[in-house]
């Protein structure tokens, strides 16, 4: 279960940075829109695929592997301090065209995905992580604390 939380851990810490680099560039050339917005068909269908259950499997790429041996206190920490750092983002967007401004995805740079679907990536898949946590959780072979 640790390691669901960890691997979202590292996948925050590629993509945050990325999403504050590009509501920074937004507001720097005031791309700004009130909506509805616009998202590629592309980008709707990867949205989808983040969702739980799992419709399909993929390993994760080598560098969004979580580290083997990270104690699960300071992994549920890191999680809540990603949470809170995602939640400013979010604040930090308000007013920023979701459509038209564009976030490199973490697994390929020249994968792009707007803003509000990058946000909604990372929503989907840390609801697939932790669906898949409480899968694990509700194992009988899971031992009983």
């Amino acid at each position: 279960m640790a390691q669901c939380l960890a691997h979202l851990n590292v996948v925050g810490a590629i993509q945050l940075p990325r999403i504050e680099a590009s509501i920074r560039l937004a507001r720097e050339q005031s791309v700004v829109g009130s909506g509805p917005y616009r998202h590629g068909f592309v980008g709707n269908c990867f949205v989808s695929l983040t969702e739980p259950p799992p419709k399909i499997r993929l390993k994760a790429p080598k560098r969004m592997t979580p580290p083997p041996a990270e104690s699960p206190s300071k992994t549920m920490f890191s999680f809540f301090a990603l949470q809170d750092r995602l939640q400013e983002q979010i604040r930090q967007a308000n007013g920023v065209d979701l459509g038209r401004v564009k976030v490199p995805s973490p697994i390929a740079d020249w994968l792009r995905f707007t803003l509000g679907q990058s946000f909604a990536l990372i929503a989907g898949h840390e609801r697939r992580h932790l669906w898949q946590s409480w899968q694990i959780r509700n194992d009988p072979k899971f031992p009983a604390s």
